[in-house]
C-alpha cells in the first residue's frame, strides 16, 4: 500500500518545505499480521462433520501461481495514468512440509521459476514491469504456518538479501487471503460460516476483513468452497502530505483443498480495491483515486504440466 501512497504524492505534491521526520509506527507483531479470526456458523449444511486439514512431514509438491492486475486512476475526477505496479506474471513454487503435527503444519516454499505475462496490447512499461516482477520473484523463499483448521498463523521471508520484500509480502498476503479458516463445529455441503478479523499493516493502520464461506462439495479427501468478502482500511496520514481517506476491497473466490495438505490445492481469487487519498499540503485538498482489480489463480503442478 505504501507504493500507492508514493504514486499519489507524485501527482499532487507541490514543492514542499523540509518535512519533520515522522515517528515510525511500531512494527506489527505476528499476531497483528496474522490474527485469529472470529468464526460464526450460519448454517451447518447437510451431513455435517468436522473439516480439518492434515500434513505429513517430508511431503512436497509444486504449485503454479498466475497473477493478473489492472488499474485506473483519477485526480479530482479526471482520469490520470495509474501508478507503477508489479506486472502480470506466472510462477512455479515448490512446497515442502517441514513440520507436521495433529494441530497444524509449517510449510517451506520457494519460487523455482517465473515469467512475465505481458498480455495483448501491453505497453512497454507494463512489459518491463512484468519482466522485473518475474526476475525478482525467482528464488524467493520462506515459510508459513497453518493450523489444522486452515488458519495461517505465521509467514516468514527467508530471502531478505534479495531486496524483494514487497513481492514476498504480497505472496504471503495472497496465501493468507486464500487459506480458509474452518469452524470448530461440524459442517457439510451447503454449510456456511462467517469469519471476521482485524490485522495491523506495516504503517500501523487497521485492516478489517469479513468473509463468508460456503461448502459446495465435500468428500473424505477434498473440499470446495465459494467465498465472498470485504475489507476496509482505516483512514490514516500517509507520507509527504497525503491522507488515506478510505480503502475498501471486495473479494470473490473459488477454493479447493486436498485435506491431506495444509494449503489450498487450487484457488481463483478476484479482488477489487477502491483506494481514495487526499492531499493535506495544498491550498485546496486534491483527491486521488485508484481502482485496482487483481486475479490470483493457484493450481497444483508446474506450469504446463499435464
Amino acid at each position: 500500500m505504501l507504493a500507492l501512497f508514493a504514486a499519489a504524492c507524485v501527482l499532487v505534491q507541490p514543492t514542499p518545505a523540509a518535512p519533520t521526520p515522522p515517528t515510525a509506527p511500531a512494527k506489527p507483531t505476528r499476531e497483528d499480521r496474522y490474527p485469529t479470526p472470529t468464526i460464526t456458523v450460519i448454517d451447518a449444511g447437510r451431513n455435517p462433520r468436522p473439516v480439518r486439514v492434515s500434513a505429513t512431514k517430508g511431503d512436497s509438491w509444486t504449485q503454479t501461481w498466475t497473477i493478473h492486475g489492472e488499474e485506473k486512476a483519477t485526480l479530482d475526477g479526471v482520469p490520470r495514468p495509474a501508478p507503477p505496479r508489479v506486472g502480470d506474471f506466472t510462477a512455479t513454487l515448490k512446497l515442502e512440509v517441514v513440520e507436521g503435527t495433529g494441530e497444524g503444519a509449517r510449510v517451506r516454499w520457494k519460487v523455482e521459476s517465473a515469467r512475465a505475462l505481458p498480455g495483448a496490447g501491453a505497453s512497454e512499461a507494463a512489459k518491463a514491469a512484468g519482466e522485473a516482477a518475474a526476475t525478482a520473484a525467482t528464488g524467493l523463499a520462506g515459510e508459513l504456518a497453518v493450523t489444522d483448521r486452515g488458519v495461517m498463523t505465521d509467514g516468514t521471508d527467508g530471502t531478505p538479501e534479495q531486496q524483494a520484500g514487497e513481492l514476498t509480502a504480497s505472496l504471503l498476503r495472497n496465501w493468507a487471503w486464500s487459506c480458509v479458516p474452518f469452524p470448530a463445529e461440524a459442517v457439510g455441503v451447503g454449510g456456511k460460516w462467517k469469519a471476521e478479523s482485524t490485522r495491523k499493516n506495516e504503517s500501523g493502520a487497521l485492516l478489517r476483513r469479513a468473509a463468508t464461506y460456503e461448502i459446495t462439495a465435500l468428500t473424505q479427501t477434498s473440499v470446495r468452497l465459494h467465498v465472498t468478502g470485504s475489507s476496509t482500511l482505516e483512514a490514516q496520514t500517509a507520507p509527504q502530505g497525503q491522507r488515506v481517506k478510505a480503502v475498501t476491497v471486495a473479494e470473490t473466490s473459488e477454493i479447493e483443498y486436498q485435506l491431506t495438505r495444509p494449503v489450498p490445492a487450487a484457488a481463483d481469487v478476484t479482488t477489487e480495491t477502491d483506494a481514495k487519498f487526499e492531499s493535506t499540503n495544498t491550498p485546496k485538498p486534491v483527491e486521488f483515486v485508484i481502482l485496482r482489480k487483481k486475479r490470483i489463480q493457484i493450481a497444483e503442478g508446474a506450469e504446463g504440466a499435464k
